[in-house]
């Protein structure tokens, strides 16, 4: 008889018990945690880039940068809209010029 818990992990982010056919990633992390780390890592490097927008056009940093970088978030990775072989500097500045269009 097997013994259920050799069957089981916890994730090291959320403390989640998983199952053994759960899917996990470095460290047992899993999925779920997973995404949430990289999601959280794109959306940080969007919003260096909109920065870097920013400094380059010479505008003030704008109050609503968390939103500007929420929206540009959700157009590029979420709706997919994401081109790993274009320029994401290109991409970002793109999203960022729909979002100015939709303030209208």
């Amino acid at each position: 008889m097997s013994n259920i818990k050799e069957d089981r992990w916890y994730c090291t982010e959320c403390g989640i018990n998983q199952g053994r056919n759960d899917i996990w990633f470095e460290c047992d992390v899993c999925g779920d945690c997973h995404v949430h780390k990289t999601n959280t890592k794109k959306k940080d490097l969007i919003e260096e880039k909109l920065i870097d927008m920013f400094d380059r056009i010479g505008i003030e940093m704008p109050t609503n940068l968390e939103d500007i970088t929420q929206y540009c978030f959700e157009y590029l990775i979420i709706d997919e809209n994401y081109n790993v072989l274009s320029d994401l500097d290109n991409q970002v500045a793109f999203a960022f010029k729909l979002w100015v269009q939709q303030q209208k």
